[in-house]
């Protein structure tokens, strides 16, 4: 098992000794985390149907499907709807107990999701940043956020090790330096852990 801290938000979350599946960090009050029963690797997905229709959650087998309550093919639920539901659910929480994260209040609307299965954390190292344009800010690519505060974290600007002068966001996977930096990539080695999640 890795280290129990959830791929929600690595600084929000430290108590998920499960596979989990998380939404891909889409703030606004919409993020959930489904937190798989049994050490087993469920999987969990949210679909938004394309006429209108009320929110549902149905299992088969080991998957978890929830559909979005809609209104003409545009999601309504928001997240702490859906986390009620599966909570209620006495088919649903077989599989997952779903989450908000700590001082989220699930107003938001999540919308649609691919099919994921749950799993744990993956330890990474050497692993490549890219500049988001500005020199400032360094972001991990998707599939690997969301990252363990409690796992030392080193900056590399070009192989030359950095020890100051920049902040980590844990939970967007990303270094952003005090001021530019003219590097064309960065490293982190070792560092932290990603998360399950995949974008819809």
């Amino acid at each position: 098992m890795s280290s129990a801290v959830s791929g929600l938000s690595a600084a929000l979350y430290q108590d998920e000794g499960e596979e989990y599946v998380v939404t891909p960090a889409l703030g606004s009050n919409r993020d959930i985390c489904f937190v798989s029963k049994n050490h087993a690797t469920n999987s969990v997905e949210i679909v938004v149907g394309g006429t209108t229709a009320p929110l549902s959650v149905a299992i088969s087998g080991s998957k978890l499907t929830v559909t979005s309550a809609n209104t003409d093919g545009s999601a309504t639920s928001t997240a702490k709807e859906i986390v009620d539901a599966i909570n209620a659910d006495a088919q649903a929480k077989t599989l997952f107990l779903a989450r908000l994260p700590p001082g989220s209040t699930g107003a938001g609307v999540t919308g649609a999701m691919s099919e994921v299965h749950a799993a744990d954390g993956v330890a990474f190292t050497g692993l490549a940043l890219v500049d988001s344009g500005d020199g400032l800010t360094w972001q991990a690519a998707t599939g690997s956020r969301y990252w363990d505060p409690d796992v030392p974290v080193t900056v590399y600007d070009d192989g030359v090790k950095v020890t100051e002068g920049y902040t980590v966001n844990y939970l967007r996977g990303s270094v952003t330096f005090d001021t530019a930096v003219a590097g064309t990539s960065q490293w982190m080695a070792p560092g932290g852990q990603s998360w399950p999640w995949k974008r819809s």
